[in-house]
């Protein structure tokens, strides 16, 4: 195929000025979103978490529970990892915001929804963790399920990095880690549940996992299973947002239906076009996974700010934002567009990249 005409190096530029104000607030919204969501983190870490707020509680019951010092290093671990989770949502949006800001010059064809699915997938595991109207045995079972997966899965990949002349493996630190928090959970009295798959041990199966398939706080407690499923999480936690997660990995993953609709074949010519109808869905994911993320830490510290209210407000504009630009482009439901209509705007959109 000759592709002397191909254009597919950082996507062909927007013109159409409907397009660009629209992929300008985008922007705008994702920055602003990310900002608030960091001064609300910073708001609710400053201070001691307030008397009968869920934190509160949960600190009381870590300090009279048995074995209380190995649980409050768990503990510790576990308020560490949500932490990161709620900067890895931020810095996601925020960098989202930044790849739209000039869609007069550059727009990512896809790029977007991997920036967009990371925020997503953050707030899903925090939410998770926090278990909102959950108990302090289900979030600290939770916990100690992520710190052992996450124990499992970092041993795995340092396995896989040989050491040389220059470099030790990192494999057997990674291993006496993964060896120490275990030691930790055990002396702290919580129970990892066998897999209890006899015939096929984890153990001799997989030796680089642990082999448990639950993780059980209290002897007779209800067991919170290890390694939770994202698109599960997800699904949970997103669920006005009906078949997002698979939306986004169909692109992240590079399937070809998720790649598709971005590319345009005129005989022996290919162009590559930003969907903003696409963008605009993967900012409205992004945003609300902040205001949740927000929202959700903000409940569980007792902290009562106005900007949470600001951040629910944002995602309720982002989502009216789209609506409006699809219907006025003919995309969105209530209005008919032809296949006519998507050639001409496929042949203005590779006009435009071969000028």
């Amino acid at each position: 195929m000759d592709t002397d005409h191909t254009h597919h190096d950082e996507g062909p530029r927007m013109a159409a000025d409907p397009t660009a104000e629209f992929l300008i607030r985008a922007a705008r919204s994702c920055h602003d979103q990310a900002d608030d969501l960091y001064a609300l983190t910073r708001t609710v870490l400053n201070d001691a978490a307030p008397p009968r707020s869920p934190a509160d509680g949960d600190h009381r019951t870590l300090l009279t529970s048995v074995r209380s010092d190995d649980r409050q290093q768990l503990w510790h671990r576990i308020g560490i990892a949500q932490i990161n989770l709620i900067v890895h949502t931020t810095d996601h949006l925020r960098t989202l915001g930044t790849v739209l800001a000039e869609p007069r010059a550059r727009v990512p064809v896809y790029a977007h929804a991997a920036l967009a699915r990371a925020a997503v997938e953050s707030s899903a595991m925090l939410l998770h963790l926090l278990a909102t109207g959950s108990s302090f045995p289900t979030r600290l079972a939770r916990g100690v399920a992520l710190l052992l997966t996450d124990a499992d899965e970092a041993v795995r990949a340092a396995k896989n990095v040989e050491g040389n002349a220059y470099m030790a493996s990192p494999a057997p630190a990674v291993t006496k880690a993964r060896t120490d928090l275990i030691a930790v959970v055990e002396r702290a009295r919580i129970t990892r549940v066998p897999n209890g798959n006899r015939s096929n041990p984890p153990r001799e199966s997989d030796p680089d996992r642990d082999g448990f398939k639950a993780v059980r706080i209290m002897p007779d407690g209800i067991e919170e299973p290890a390694g939770a499923k994202i698109s599960v999480l997800i699904r949970d936690h997103f669920a006005d947002l009906p078949g997002i997660y698979p939306l986004l990995s169909g692109v992240v993953h590079g399937l070809p239906w998720g790649l598709g609709g971005s590319m345009t074949v005129h005989g022996r010519d290919m162009t590559w076009e930003p969907d903003p109808i696409a963008i605009g869905g993967h900012v409205l994911a992004a945003v609300t996974a902040a205001s949740r993320t927000g929202a959700a830490f903000a409940a569980y510290r007792g902290v009562h700010d106005p900007v949470v209210t600001r951040l629910a407000d944002r995602a309720v504009r982002a989502d009216r934002a789209l609506a409006a630009f699809g219907k006025a482009t003919r995309v969105l439901a209530g209005a008919k567009i032809s296949v006519e209509g998507l050639v001409q705007r496929s042949d203005a959109a590779r006009r435009r990249a071969t000028s």
